[in-house]
């Protein structure tokens, strides 16, 4: 009995109840630990989750070497080589079908392999590169070649979608922090193509632009009267997403932003404060929370910042260390980011803070494009989930061009060879938005699912967390305090008849069971008997004997 069988958090208290109130005892037979070894891949990231078309992709992913305790191949591998294999799925229209009974895929084309030497105790970082790809959906695997103990953590599969770069409008009054805003933004790693194509202009100037050509829109410390303008209202009604960060232009004005009241500048004692994530699930913040060791904010100090108060449709997504005071909040029925601080703020006399003037830049750089990414709608999570997750796609791939139809039938072809499921989605009055995530169903099997419909290669990948691939043992101590006293463990068969009459209000069913079946047999021997007399060959040769004697 593994460990990951048995998480901390587990809730065994219905099943210990029912042991108590039934006086069931139940005990384990200890085999001994497992002898051999497991290798382990684990989940696979990229460094940009939605690149644009024909950029080089690197696939990150750790390999890990599991032993358990007492094995000799452990004892005497200490290195082991192991091969990684890259596959691409071809998006070939018409698959997958159900074709004389066999379901048919797309074919998996190799793209990548490497091999890497794996010792005990220490996790290797392994990185494959896929070809440049055109836009849309593309799905893959990484696999680990040969055999090992537990097949299941051999393989990692990832969705990749190829967005076309957003248009990203930055609006700012210093020149400066707009284009150190957008270089930030576009870098991207071996001169591969940006994921944004930014235009910089001032805040006088957004009246005379259409706003509604742009995928999303960052504000860099803009005047109250700016955020109140008619084209951004319009802007902030279609659905897009705008990024706000307040400054001391804010000042001038006074007055709320949909309804939300900036107070006061709140200034800050040395050494000042730091921001802190509140809300860790959020899409815009969680690639953060994912990284090892978190973001250092701790040493990016801030100074002065707005202090506001939210009446309705606000939620708070990060905090200032030490106080409830908002950093980052989301309007999220209008599609509004703000954050309480200016960012870059390079040019103020007296900063706001030192987020872009510290030595470490990283934990802002990073942050700072998830939140574009999210502004700009290339935040893609959905593609990848965890086994016996819920499945939430777009309607806008679920439901092409936002027809008319009473009821969209789709296949889905889960992984594996299981049969594929019928999806019926009603749309009536086109009621569904194409942003909005349409549930389809859980997923119960690791590998690449497939959903047949208008569009090619739609589909999805599913991953069992390696978490639950546990082969550490659970100790007796843990399973008492699962199951209380009716649990026992024991390690040989001796022990098991010992047990046997260890119990309370025990009935012995050896003889029971013996004298049910001799009468079986009797009653065989019987109806034998009855129904089957001597065969007439024997009779023939008895009266043949006694005719002779005659």
């Amino acid at each position: 009995m593994t460990a990951a069988s048995f998480p901390p958090d587990a809730t065994t208290g219905p099943i210990r109840e029912f042991l108590d109130q039934q006086q069931i005892d139940f005990t384990v037979w200890d085999m001994g630990a497992y002898q051999g070894f497991n290798r382990q891949l684990s989940r696979i990231s990229t460094a940009t989750p939605a690149p644009a078309p024909q950029s080089p992709i690197t696939l990150t992913a750790e390999l890990r070497r599991q032993d358990s305790n007492g094995s000799e191949l452990a004892e005497t591998s200490a290195e082991i080589e192991v091969t990684l294999e890259c596959v691409v799925y071809e998006n070939q229209p018409g698959l997958p079908v159900v074709r004389d009974g066999k379901i048919v895929r797309p074919d998996a084309k190799p793209v990548d392999r490497l091999s890497v030497t794996l010792q005990r105790d220490r996790d290797v970082e392994v990185q494959l590169t896929l070809p440049p790809l055109d836009a849309g959906l593309h799905h893959g695997a990484v696999r680990l070649i040969g055999i090992d103990a537990l097949a299941i953590d051999d393989a990692s599969y990832f969705t990749i979608e190829i967005l076309p770069p957003s248009r990203l409008l930055i609006a700012s009054d210093q020149p400066a922090e707009a284009n150190e805003f957008a270089d930030l933004v576009s870098a991207e790693a071996n001169a591969a193509p940006s994921q944004y194509s930014i235009e910089i202009s001032t805040h006088d100037d957004l009246p005379n632009l259409q706003l509604s050509d742009f995928d999303g829109i960052v504000l860099l410390d803009p005047p109250l009267s700016v955020l109140s303008g008619q084209g951004l209202e319009s802007y902030f009604d279609s659905g897009r997403r705008t990024f706000v960060a307040a400054g001391p232009s804010l000042a001038a004005d006074s007055g709320a932003f949909q309804d939300l009241e900036f107070e006061r500048r709140w200034r800050v004692n040395d050494p000042g404060t730091f921001l802190e994530i509140s809300a860790e699930s959020h899409p815009a913040l969680s690639p953060l929370t994912e990284l090892p060791g978190g973001v250092p904010f701790q040493d990016l100090r801030v100074f002065q910042y707005w202090k506001t108060t939210a009446k309705t449709n606000w939620s708070t997504l990060m905090r200032y260390a030490g106080t409830q005071h908002a950093a980052l909040l989301e309007n999220n029925k209008r599609g509004v980011l703000l954050m309480t601080t200016p960012i870059p703020d390079l040019v103020s006399r007296r900063p706001w803070n030192e987020l872009f003037r510290a030595d470490n830049l990283w934990p802002m750089f990073a942050t700072t494009r998830e939140l574009t990414r999210y502004v700009a709608r290339r935040d893609v999570g959905h593609w990848s989930v965890a086994v016996g997750a819920q499945v939430a796609l777009p309607a806008k791939f679920l439901i092409d061009d936002q027809t008319a139809e009473a009821v969209k039938r789709l296949q889905w072809f889960p992984a594996g060879n299981n049969a594929p499921v019928p999806i019926e989605i009603s749309n009536p009055d086109l009621a569904i938005t194409p942003d909005e995530l349409v549930a389809i169903g859980t997923a119960n099997h690791s590998g690449t699912h497939w959903i047949r419909g208008s569009q090619t290669g739609l589909g999805f990948s599913v991953n069992l967390p390696r978490d639950r691939i546990n082969l550490s043992r659970i100790m007796p101590e843990q399973l008492s305090e699962q199951f209380g006293d009716s649990s026992s463990v024991i390690t040989s068969a001796e022990q098991i008849e010992w047990s046997a009459g260890d119990g309370k209000d025990m009935l012995p069913l050896w003889s029971p069971l013996m004298l049910i079946a001799l009468a079986v047999f009797l009653l065989e021997q019987i109806l034998a008997n009855r129904f089957y007399g001597q065969r007439p060959a024997s009779r023939s040769t008895a009266d043949a004997t006694a005719g002779a004697t005659a």
